[in-house]
């Protein structure tokens, strides 16, 4: 994993919680599901995802995603709805 500095304040991120779920939305709403790294910077606090797996774990075609992603739901996760919220629910 490369080395991680915030842009904001310069203080290197360290690695918070491994394995946490970010949900990819589309116009339709949620389609996949990937498992990714939370990082955190030790001085001002933000947050990013990085350290994705190649690919979705979970897809809204393979059976039994609506009970995957309410299973998601009960743990920490992430959305994710593209750039500037282009998919965001209203």
């Amino acid at each position: 994993m490369p080395k991680m500095v915030c842009a904001k304040d310069g203080y290197e991120l360290y690695p918070e919680k491994n394995g946490v779920y970010e949900i990819v939305f589309a116009d339709f709403g949620p389609y996949q599901i990937y498992r990714a790294d939370l990082w955190r910077c030790s001085g001002c606090g933000a947050e990013i995802l990085a350290g994705f797996a190649p690919q979705a774990i979970f897809e809204i075609e393979h059976d039994g995603f609506k009970e995957c992603l309410e299973k998601v739901k009960l743990e920490r996760h992430y959305p994710n709805y593209g750039r500037a919220g282009e998919y965001k629910p209203k």
